[in-house]
């Protein structure tokens, strides 16, 4: 976490990133596997699974080859429940997601997003700045994930 603090001081904790990712794949022939590996959203026959990756870009956590009927929520619940593990998961650190990725109510603050269309504007226009500031931080971070 101290590569990603020399980055972006505003964010404390943060040892990874976290991201969905979708894989296209040949249209199976049997209609049951088809129907479950097609996203309608995409209009595509994909695979889908999420990746955890450190800062250093090693591979920390993976779920690959799910339905891509499934969500980020649903392949990425195990590696929610570690996070929110002090067994697996020091106190006061984390990982960074897109605003897209669902985080569980356990895991509020395991995994930072940046804010939502909206937020902003929702919040008290005290601390708004502030918001955009950490917002900006967290999006910085968690371009890693895109790379």
């Amino acid at each position: 976490s101290r590569l990603t603090q020399a980055r972006e001081p505003l964010v404390e904790g943060i040892w990874g990133f976290v991201d969905g990712k979708n894989y296209r794949v040949q249209e199976p022939t049997r209609a049951d596997l088809q129907n479950a590996n097609y996203n309608g959203w995409l209009h595509s026959t994909l695979v889908t699974g999420t990746l955890c990756y450190g800062v250093d870009g090693t591979l920390v956590w993976g779920r690959h080859n799910c339905p891509s009927s499934w969500n980020d929520g649903e392949t990425s619940r195990q590696l929610q429940e570690k996070l929110t593990n002090p067994d697996f998961t020091v106190p006061g650190t984390g990982v960074a997601a897109d605003s897209a990725f669902p985080v569980a109510r356990e895991a509020i603050g395991k995994i930072v997003t940046p804010l939502k269309d909206g937020d902003v504007e929702r919040a008290s226009a005290d601390f708004r700045l502030a918001m955009l500031a950490l917002h900006n931080a967290i999006t910085s971070l968690r371009q890693a994930a895109e790379w």
